[in-house]
């Protein structure tokens, strides 16, 4: 389903459509969007892989807990279930910084990606969401592999592509074999590439993407057919290329409504618009290419004509290949060279050797896309050097990078990535150290290895601090709002020494296995096991207490072809036991083709929790459908329905409530 906000990926985003209105209500600065920072509280992850039953919300300035549960819970009445959740004797004593733990279940509405990423000093800390090791690689490699593509490394992104079909039925096949077979044409592989774009249309035989596929089989069967006896005079052929444009326009309307014995509450009702647009010019020595993608909500509760406009992307691309140079400037994200995600910026490459390419970036942060005017306070740059392929399987990364905020060092660090990627086993190693604190920020490992029968083992090791660090992160709990004002009250060793004190570290293992049983079964399990450590009070902040290890378990059955052929079925189990509560699920997810356009998504989850504070006991139990229907190629419907059942076993009785939502919307595609 399109969301209103969603994490950056190859695929089309949903974007925007705004009224002239509207639009002129927004500028243009340095050419990048943005809108005013609005967010009263951040989602940072605790770490990548880490699951998690509850958020950390950290107390600000003027906070009460009414005023918490009011902006964040369903129900605002439940802030006294906050109360005791979090052992508080006098609601009264609530400090600037004490950090309080809300469970999921209670929040009024998720949480986006945006609110991944908005200010330090307004964080709310919680886990991953819920995913399994075997999604976690695929993400990871379809990502490797579609950097590996823009940066027209195609044997590194055929590595990938081909990893990611060797597992069953799962969301990103149908691009993979699509992107597999272009990697293979722009090899000049023409013979791997055609016998892919065959079976991809012996899978997929309909729709837009069918129809693309086969115009790409005409092209690469036309090119190798034997060519025309060459005229004497015949002229070299015109580098001359038109702009090709594409992307999608798409609206999408939601509703959430919850209820309990005493009262109905509306909580959304809103219409997003979005627009993903792209332009591309490619010549013999030249490749231009210029990307926006935006969205707008339009709250219809509220009638908010302030609602702020989301600029996700704005770039220009430029490559010059007989220059060896490439860049890129506008709003864009990077997680490489030591970038940590969305800036307002320029990226330039110079290509020194085959095997080496020097990088040099520089840019703004963009810790919300809400924001009308690019955020100068804080400034990095920095270099990298792409190293490989070398011996077939190996590629590294190594970076340096610097980031200031108001001309105070925010961040000063190195380090380096390493890729090792054959066909039956993997690696990918990130180290990130701080120079100017002497810290090491992130250290991830991720390995896998596939036996001759099919048996994948994979492991992650991911150690990190949480929020990565920062001078800025002294601000978290402070009544300052920039590190100038803070500067006022504390010297700069303190701020130092603040921030150390305002981040924790970080800690998950993973460890899984998958193994095909059958050309139709496919078994995967997983275990992790997670902490965040404590901080100690000072700056008027109080200390966080270290709650110990969370263990996760997980057992996954897919099962694809069942009924007819595309079906696809997931079932999985799930045990948690963290600081909070235990809890179990169950989940069953379906995928149906009704027919050559229809698809029909059902699902049900069921989750048993046991509240350790005081043995209190939650059911829940929330069944979905998901509708699509294709028309005409470029036209795409859904509509989502879901409904929720929550029963509480509490001391004072047992109490119910529930809620449903509706999405419904529509997506075209040009």
């Amino acid at each position: 389903m399109h969301r209103s906000n969603v994490i950056e990926s190859p695929d089309m985003s949903k974007l925007i459509k705004v009224e002239s209105s509207i639009i002129r209500r927004f500028r243009i600065s340095s050419l990048f969007y943005a809108a005013p920072l609005a967010l009263g509280i951040c989602l940072s992850t605790a770490s990548t892989t880490a699951q998690a039953d509850d958020l950390t919300y950290i107390v600000q300035s003027g906070d009460t807990l009414w005023k918490i549960a009011n902006s964040h819970l369903r129900n605002p009445d439940e802030w006294q279930q906050l109360l005791e959740y979090n052992n508080i004797v006098d609601q009264n004593q609530l400090t600037v910084g004490q950090r309080l733990r809300i469970p999921e279940a209670w929040l009024k509405t998720k949480m986006t990606a945006d609110d991944n990423t908005a200010k330090h000093n307004q964080q709310m800390v919680a886990a991953a969401p819920t995913q399994t090791a075997s999604q976690q690689r695929l993400e990871l490699w379809m990502k490797e592999a579609n950097q590996a593509m823009a940066e027209r490394d195609y044997n590194r992104a055929i590595r990938f592509y081909t990893r990611v079909l060797e597992f069953p039925e799962h969301q990103f096949r149908q691009s993979a074999m699509e992107y597999l077979a272009v990697a293979r044409e722009h090899k000049g592989q023409r013979a791997h590439a055609r016998k892919l774009y065959e079976n991809y249309l012996a899978i997929y035989t309909e729709g837009e993407d069918a129809a693309r596929i086969k115009q790409r089989l005409a092209a690469l069967i036309s090119a190798t057919s034997e060519p025309k006896k060459k005229l004497r005079n015949e002229k070299r052929p015109s580098d001359k290329a038109a702009w090709v444009t594409y992307g999608s326009f798409s609206q999408y309307y939601r509703r959430d409504v919850s209820e309990t014995s005493t009262e109905r509450r509306v909580n959304q009702s809103s219409l997003n618009t979005g627009i993903d647009l792209s332009a591309r010019r490619h010549s013999n020595d030249r490749d231009l290419r210029a990307r926006l993608t935006a969205n707008y909500d339009y709250d219809l509760l509220d009638h908010n004509d302030d609602t702020p406009l989301r600029i996700s992307t704005l770039y220009f691309d430029a490559v010059d290949r007989n220059r060896a140079l490439s860049s890129r400037i506008g709003r864009q994200s990077s997680s490489r060279g030591g970038v940590l995600g969305r800036f307002d910026g320029v990226i330039l490459g110079y290509q020194l050797s085959p095997r080496s390419k020097l990088n040099v970036v520089a840019g703004y942060p963009v810790s919300t896309s809400t924001i009308d005017t690019v955020n100068s306070d804080t400034l990095f740059y920095g270099a990298n050097l792409d190293l490989g392929t070398f011996a077939d399987f190996w590629d590294f990364n190594l970076f340096t990078i610097e980031q200031r905020t108001q001309e105070i060092i925010d961040r000063r660090a190195i380090g380096g990535e390493l890729r090792y990627f054959e066909a039956n086993r993997s690696l990918m190693a990130l180290i990130d150290y701080d120079l100017f604190f002497s810290e090491l920020n992130t250290l991830l490992v991720i390995a896998n290895w596939t036996l001759p029968d099919k048996t994948a083992f994979n492991t992650v090791l991911d150690l990190r601090q949480s929020p990565i660090l920062t001078t800025s992160n002294a601000l978290i709990g402070q009544t300052a709002e920039t590190l100038d004002q803070l500067q006022g009250l504390y010297s700069k060793q303190e701020m130092i020494e603040l921030a150390r004190d305002r981040t924790a570290d970080s800690r998950s293992y993973t460890l899984g296995v998958s193994r095909p049983l059958n050309e139709t079964y496919q078994a995967s399990g997983d275990v992790t096991i997670t902490s965040l450590s404590g901080t100690p009070a000072s700056g008027s902040v109080e200390a966080m207490a270290d709650n110990g290890n969370d263990y996760f378990y997980s057992l996954q059955l897919a099962a694809s072809d069942l009924l007819k052929a595309g079906d696809f079925t997931y079932l999985s189990t799930r045990y948690s036991n963290t600081f909070s509560a235990n809890t179990t699920s169950f989940l069953l997810n379906s995928r149906f083709p009704v027919a050559a356009a229809w698809r029909v998504n059902p699902r049900i989850r069921v989750d048993y929790r046991t509240y350790k504070r005081d043995n209190s006991k939650q059911e829940t139990l929330s069944p979905s459908v998901r509708v699509n229907y294709r028309w005409k190629r470029r036209y795409h419907f859904e509509i989502e329905l879901g409904k929720e059942w929550v029963d509480q076993q509490l001391e004072t009785g047992n109490e119910s409530s529930s809620s449903y939502f509706i999405d419904a919307g529509y997506r075209l595609d040009f």
